[in-house]
């Protein structure tokens, strides 16, 4: 009997943030400088911010494929071309920037290994929370869990759980913690399911785009460059050297805008300060100069 072959798994090194992106925070001499820590060298655009396996799926055989990854890449390809236009100097903007912008920063948000994890996370959260529920009465239910719901009706919730035995409750649980990140019903890829929706959201943004001018500085790059939550409260996030987006929602009943100007140098020393604050372990820029002089003596809030 023929059967389909499973895709193949040949790719380990999986970068986060794309390599295309970190290109643009190279100095003129092509080098990248690297700071982890107090420590500041020249390293390969190949040798950061990425994991090893970190896109791989796995099928029900728990058989490893490059499916994801490859699909990531294909979309990379166009979001490069994009950033290569908007990364531009006093190149116009328009909607179709805003466009573009979203799905780049919505991409970036939800493909980072910390927010990957979350829905994960989440499910073991939501099977504790549904064991708790199993235990409460249904005034307790309505005044300690009803109003963090999303729903016209919550009753219909506790009376499902409450129709449901506490001891297939706990037997779920036990079998959610116990489900390997690799699973395919609960794996942290999934996390990029929600990618049409972040991308969505972003639309409704105010963007500035902040272009740097010849002698006033430069931007890096942290290795966590998008907040992994509060994006409603607006951030920042440089797209190159010169380059970089403040994005704040638009106030409700309001058109989002886009426009295009030039960073003062207290918006570049915000823009870093930002990076400074998010990063995990590396933030790159063009040279040994730019990331000795982090952090910023000032904008300890900056997002």
């Amino acid at each position: 009997m023929n059967q389909t072959p499973l895709p193949r798994m040949e790719k380990s090194n999986h970068h986060f943030i794309p390599r295309h992106w970190l290109k643009r925070f190279r100095g003129d001499d092509d080098h990248l400088w690297v700071r982890e820590g107090d420590d500041i060298r020249v390293r390969g655009v190949g040798d950061v911010m990425a994991s090893d396996y970190l896109y791989t799926t796995y099928s029900a055989r728990f058989s490893g494929s490059d499916e994801l990854e490859n699909e990531l890449g294909k979309i990379e390809t166009i979001q490069s071309k994009s950033l290569e236009h908007i990364c531009r100097l006093g190149e116009p903007v328009g909607p179709g920037t805003r466009h573009d912008l979203a799905a780049i920063l919505a991409l970036q948000v939800l493909r980072h290994p910390d927010v990957l994890v979350w829905g994960r996370r989440r499910a073991i959260l939501f099977a504790e929370l549904v064991l708790k529920i199993k235990k409460m009465s249904i005034d307790e239910f309505l005044e300690i869990v009803a109003p963090a719901l999303d729903e016209a009706h919550p009753e219909w919730l506790y009376e499902e759980i409450q129709g449901r035995p506490e001891g297939d409750l706990e037997v779920e649980l036990a079998e959610i913690k116990a489900r390997s990140p690799q699973h395919p019903e609960l794996a942290e890829t999934d996390t990029l399911s929600a990618l049409t929706r972040v991308c969505s959201s972003l639309h409704a943004f105010n963007m500035r785009v902040l272009d740097i001018r010849d002698g006033d500085g430069s931007f890096v790059l942290g290795d966590t460059p998008a907040p992994q939550d509060g994006l409603a409260n607006g951030f920042t996030v440089p797209l190159s050297k010169r380059v970089a987006v403040a994005a704040s929602r638009a106030p409700l009943g309001k058109l989002p805008l886009i426009e295009r100007s030039w960073a003062t140098r207290d918006e570049i020393d915000f823009v870093n300060q930002a990076q400074w604050n998010r990063h995990a372990c590396l933030i790159v820029g063009e040279s040994r100069e730019a990331l000795l002089a982090l952090p910023p003596t000032r904008w300890d809030d900056a997002t």
